[in-house]
């Protein structure tokens, strides 16, 4: 594999001196034949961190929506944790589907219980217009109460500081 233009067989060279802490100390314990390995220096700080399967399995169903965070963010955290969850696994062919129906059936189960009910009712067939939907849904909520104006305000002062 190659990213940007470098082989993988040069990536260690590129990530050992921005290694530090845990990381570091995880490369550090490597044996000598090991330390130009990539796939052996990332797994031994994923192993450091205590990222494997059980670790994303629990990342993946405990995952809450966080405060000013879109469900459309929140759904794609969650479909990565399931895809990570799924290859510290050892499952390289998740089908598509499959995985979408288990990310809509965790999302319907974290979502608030009136927006489920309502959510569950237009019976979205994917994750994606479930997450399109409850934004949607939320805007238009926010909207009724009156504090649609400080949502704007507060997008449209994200939008300028980006332009600058």
């Amino acid at each position: 594999m190659t990213i940007n233009c470098v082989p993988e067989d040069r990536w260690v060279h590129w990530l050992v001196p921005q290694l530090c802490g845990k990381a570091q100390e995880a490369y550090n314990r490597l044996a000598l034949e090991d330390l130009q390995d990539y796939q052996k220096v990332k797994s031994a700080i994923l192993e450091k961190y205590q990222l494997n399967a059980d670790a994303y399995r629990m990342k993946f169903r405990s995952s809450k929506r966080r405060e000013g965070q879109t469900y459309k963010e929140w759904i794609t955290h969650i479909g990565d944790m399931f895809d990570k969850w799924m290859k510290t696994s050892g499952v390289n062919n998740v089908c598509s589907e499959m995985r979408d129906v288990l990310i809509l059936e965790h999302a319907f189960n974290m979502l608030p219980q009136d927006l489920s009910i309502k959510l569950r009712e237009s019976n979205p067939p994917m994750a994606k217009i479930l997450a399109d939907r409850a934004d949607d849904y939320e805007v238009a909520s926010l909207a009724v109460k009156g504090k649609f104006h400080g949502l704007i305000s507060r997008s449209l002062d994200l939008v300028h500081a980006d332009e600058i």
